[in-house]
């Protein structure tokens, strides 16, 4: 098994192409040693959810995982029932290439991905999980759209979980930085507000970077 120098895990996009390229440029990512872990929710939110897909096809390499958001299966699921459902959010000609383009990409996001080093379990996923379940039985739906501060409350598992999706900021007002709490680490910190971050986080040491 690969000993990693760092584990980067990066919160919601949002479609925030701006906030991306300058969260990566700070990273002096290093895919020999370090693992990087995107946690979903690529798209909804910004006026550049097209740039953020491509800059994330592109940027496919070793040591690069992208886990799937609620937002992210949306996509998946109005191209596969040929509608537009819960995807109007995003503008009919940008609903089209993410359809015809995209497609596969977003399809082939795990829900979850899972690191043991040292004997440390690291669970990441997009949005929560079962507390009542081993994590190798949850439901994608729950990995999808589980609230975070029940995941807070409730979960008392060996696993340290990092997830986004619930924003930080809504436990916490006037908070964009990662916040953890016991065994979760909650990486949703507003990129797609204006005053909101993108953020990254190592975490084997809990530095963190922000976008500019």
């Amino acid at each position: 098994m690969m000993e990693y120098k760092r584990i980067l895990a990066v919160g919601d996009v949002h479609g925030q192409y701006g906030k991306l390229v300058s969260l990566y440029s700070q990273l002096n990512f290093n895919p020999e040693e370090d693992l990087l872990i995107f946690l979903g929710d690529y798209i909804q939110g910004g006026d550049k959810p097209c740039e953020v897909l491509d800059w994330l096809m592109q940027h496919q390499q070793k040591n690069t995982i992208f886990i799937r958001g609620n937002t992210d299966q949306m996509i998946l699921d109005a191209y596969k029932h040929s509608s537009a459902g819960s995807a109007l959010w995003i503008p009919r000609e940008k609903r089209q290439k993410m359809a015809s383009v995209y497609y596969g990409f977003l399809a082939s996001m795990p829900f979850s991905y899972e690191v043991i080093v040292e004997n440390m379990s690291f669970f990441f996923c997009h949005a929560g999980i079962d507390s009542a379940l081993p994590l190798e039985e949850q439901d994608p739906e729950d990995l999808l759209i589980y609230n975070g501060e029940v995941v807070t409350s409730q979960y008392n598992g060996s696993a340290v979980l990092v997830v986004g999706h619930t924003q930080v900021c809504k436990l916490i007002p006037g908070r964009y930085t990662p916040l953890v709490r016991g065994k979760v680490i909650m990486m949703d910190t507003s990129a797609k507000r204006l005053e909101g971050k993108l953020s990254c986080m190592d975490v084997l040491t809990g530095q963190v970077w922000q976008s500019s």
